[in-house]
């Protein structure tokens, strides 16, 4: 019974004890620099990862894209030489370019020569009997 009667009287002291106690902890809480405005602070950043997903998101989609562009990539140190390679074979073409060039020429006037030596017998073949059923 005193037991009871012990505890019955220091339950009051302990409700006044646990008040302060959680009065000293709510402030330490809501301090500034406390931990609510390290929560506070983390959650801003959360927030921004959180917009992230979705770029993060397009560049996994990305992958199969990237990892070609990855294999074009290695290839681009041979490009000089090629290059190279390229404009030899076009310095080579061009003496025959410059040919052929100059035989189009002679063949286009050859063929206006052929063309308006054919006009005399085109009239020709027009006046002949039966000439134009055949056009």
């Amino acid at each position: 019974m005193l037991r009871r009667v012990t505890y019955v009287a220091l339950a009051p002291w302990t409700l006044v004890v646990a008040a302060r106690d959680i009065g000293i902890g709510l402030r330490a809480l809501t301090a500034a620099g406390g931990p609510l405005d390290r929560i506070a602070d983390v959650s801003a950043s959360l927030e921004r990862l959180a917009a992230l997903d979705e770029s993060l998101r397009q560049l996994g989609n990305l992958e199969e894209t990237l990892q070609q562009l990855t294999v074009s990539v290695a290839t681009l140190p041979e490009l000089p030489e090629r290059v190279r390679a390229i404009e030899g074979l076009v310095g080579n073409l061009q003496p025959s370019l410059d040919q052929l060039e100059t035989a189009i020429a002679d063949l286009q006037q050859t063929i206006g020569t052929l063309g308006r030596s054919l006009v005399p017998i085109g009239r020709l073949a027009g006046r002949v009997p039966g000439g134009r059923a055949r056009g």
